[in-house]
């Protein structure tokens, strides 16, 4: 399966959650607590992100596409629409043990879509 064809069943994979330095869903810098929501981020990425994949695309040339990563910069907010919810009880909410999962469908900045199943779980 696959073989010559180069077929993949996933062109990448993206761990999105709480970054290093949080900012709340009303755009609060830092970790103001338990309680609040906070912006996700892609935290990790195979394949591996692209230095100053970050940066938004200028020329749209060969050279401009091939240093972003191959997903939308908008990725982690589909999948977390919420933003991250922070626990600190030895004993969450019910809801927040909930596994949830849903497909979405973006478009890059070409245009082309970008077919994404989310999951989502407390860890």
């Amino acid at each position: 399966w696959g073989g010559s064809m180069g077929v993949r069943a996933a062109e990448c994979f993206v761990v999105c959650g709480l970054p290093a330095s949080p900012v709340t869903v009303d755009g609060v810098a830092g970790f103001v607590g338990a309680g609040e929501s906070y912006r996700p981020e892609v935290l990790s990425s195979y394949p591996p992100r692209p230095a100053g994949a970050n940066e938004p695309a200028t020329t749209g040339d060969d050279d401009d596409r091939k240093s972003r990563p191959p997903w939308p910069t908008h990725l982690a907010l589909c999948a977390m629409p919420l933003g991250v919810d922070v626990h600190v009880a030895s004993d969450p909410p019910r809801d927040a043990l909930a596994t949830t999962s849903y497909p979405v469908v973006l478009t890059d900045a070409d245009g082309a879509p970008v077919y994404c199943a989310c999951l989502a779980f407390l860890a």
